[in-house]
């Protein structure tokens, strides 16, 4: 059933083909497994229909609903990227775990926050996906997308990062901010955001030093907003914002829509990029 179209997957089912059967390589895996990773609704709807197991894991420990958000093959806002959708709401909906960890323990948010899969980072947070789980090396769903926003650059990795900050994940460790700094310098959005989520941070000579040429050259607006704040305090503006969002911290996402207030002033209480910062 790995290769088949749906038609001859629902013949295979009806005639009495096991849907829960596991593959003889050494993943171990169901085809709602395999339907998951491959962004196949239609697959993965029959499947649940005949009883496939949303919570069998593979032998690394990962359900389909997690392989579904680690699948690579799409990038975010196209068609794809809409059947992935879909197919895990189909899991959602049947009982999948949005928690749950595989043997690394990264669960589903950890990977479609390294993929920078936005649409998919907000369905499972709106699900209760835990926006400051851990895995086992110490990372968090936004260490994830921060480690891979340069190479995920055409899936907007900064919406991504936004929105895990909007829903509570906690920041970076301010003594790693220059590592971000040179891990994301040609993705400068996410620098920004991530900036903009701190109260106070000294912008620092090393930080100058730290920033490929290239990124000064490619990025001079917002490069030359940020290093003019080294030894200046950042606005009024900016720390009013800090204190609202400490206040309402965890559900930024859910309070500042609700303000009677302009919409640009919104935007700006949830850390939209401006492309420069003061």
């Amino acid at each position: 059933m790995r290769c088949c179209n749906r038609s001859c997957a629902k013949l295979l089912v009806r005639h009495g083909a096991k849907v829960n059967v596991l593959s003889e390589d050494e993943d171990e895996e169901t085809p709602l497994h395999v339907a998951a990773r491959r962004g196949l609704p239609q697959h993965v709807q029959l499947y649940l229909r005949y009883g496939g197991q949303v919570r069998q894991r593979s032998t690394r420990g990962e359900t389909a609903l997690g392989a579904a958000c680690g699948a690579e093959r799409f990038h975010s806002g196209d068609e794809e990227e809409d059947r992935y959708v879909q197919v895990c709401s189909l899991l959602l909906d049947y009982g999948a775990d949005v928690n749950q960890v595989d043997e690394d323990r990264r669960g589903p948010l950890h990977k479609a926050a390294r993929n920078a899969q936005h649409q998919l980072v907000e369905l499972l947070l709106e699900r209760g996906a835990q926006v400051n789980a851990l895995d086992y090396n110490g990372c968090s769903p936004l260490s994830n997308a921060l480690q891979n926003a340069m190479v995920r650059q055409r899936c907007r990795p900064h919406t991504v990062v936004q929105m895990l900050l909007n829903h509570g994940s906690i920041n970076v460790w301010p003594g790693a901010l220059l590592k971000v700094l040179v891990c994301c310098a040609l993705a400068p959005k996410t620098v920004e955001i991530v900036f903009n989520s701190y109260d106070m941070m000294p912008v620092t000579y090393k930080w100058l030093a730290a920033i490929p040429e290239e990124a000064h050259q490619m990025h001079p607006t917002f490069y030359g907003s940020l290093f003019a704040l080294e030894n200046t305090a950042r606005s009024l503006q900016h720390y009013c914002r800090s204190v609202l969002r400490r206040h309402c911290e965890g559900h930024c996402h859910r309070i500042f829509p609700q303000l009677p207030i302009p919409k640009t002033l919104k935007n700006y209480l949830l850390l939209e990029p401006q492309g420069f910062v003061y």
